[in-house]
């Protein structure tokens, strides 16, 4: 019971800060395209903060975040999810980005205990989950992220704790980048539009790299059903509309840790 307790409490730290993860690689992305673009805007101010500086402040009013108000979780129901200074609506993100960090953390020590397995599982469940988060928010998967995954993918196949060989990760992610991209191709020829992103191909190709050639195929049957699930549903409800489109990188995430945590391929498909 300790050892699970001190997961969910390491795993929601994480979570804390892959939120701050979340939020400043897309606002640079922001700024640096806007910096190229031929009119850039004359009021674009001093570039966003990185990851590691400065630490953390509030969105509106960017004041530093008090020590004992950066506890996950736990700040930001003592604040009612308003920040102390200013008093602005605190996005209900972060408190469920750490806890899902808790709970795959602990989902994952739960499974394979404190080994090199896991070790290995965590890294890539934590990169999924800031890939998720920001896709879903922003429908951007940033290259920073998806080609360092991949590369740590295809590093960590050298190792004890990967789910797939050297040489297999390395086909898987040249495989999982190509399908979608033909597949993309074969929608745009019939629809006149991409269905797809460049970053699912690029996170599909990082999900090949971790879990193999069957991995990429469990994981794209559990993507696409949970989405058609979902569009399903936004459809009844009308939350969506037809025609709209949806992130697709929360739905490789998801597929691909399901996959990974069943050691490749899931049981009943095996």
């Amino acid at each position: 019971m300790t050892l699970i307790l001190s997961a969910c409490l390491f795993g929601a730290i994480v979570g804390s800060f892959l939120n701050v993860v979340a939020s400043r690689i897309p606002a640079r992305l922001a700024y640096d395209w806007a910096q190229a673009s031929d009119t850039p805007p004359a009021d674009s101010g001093a570039r966003p903060p990185g990851i590691a500086w400065p630490g953390s402040h509030c969105p509106a009013c960017h004041h530093p975040i008090r020590r004992s108000d950066n506890i996950p979780i736990l700040s930001y129901l003592r604040l009612k999810g308003h920040c102390r200074d200013c008093h602005a609506a605190i996005s209900a993100r972060y408190p469920i980005t750490e806890l899902l960090g808790a709970a795959v953390t602990a989902t994952v020590v739960l499974q394979f205990g404190l080994t090199a397995s896991a070790a290995g599982l965590l890294l890539f469940t934590w990169w999924l989950l800031a890939l998720a988060v920001i896709d879903f928010e922003t429908q951007l998967l940033p290259d920073s992220l998806t080609l360092s995954g991949l590369w740590l993918g295809l590093l960590l196949s050298l190792t004890p704790a990967a789910l797939t060989s050297p040489a297999l990760a390395i086909l898987s992610a040249a495989a999982g980048y190509s399908a979608l991209w033909l597949i993309n191709g074969g929608y745009g020829r019939l629809r006149g539009r991409d269905g797809m992103g460049f970053g699912d191909f690029k996170l599909f190709a990082m999900i090949g790299a971790w879990t193999g050639p069957e991995g990429l195929i469990t994981t794209a049957l559990l993507a696409s059903l949970a989405a058609l699930l979902v569009a399903l549903v936004g459809l009844i409800t009308r939350r969506l509309e037809a025609g709209q489109a949806i992130p697709f990188g929360p739905y490789l995430a998801l597929g691909g840790w399901l996959t990974a945590m069943t050691g490749g391929v899931l049981p009943m498909l095996s």
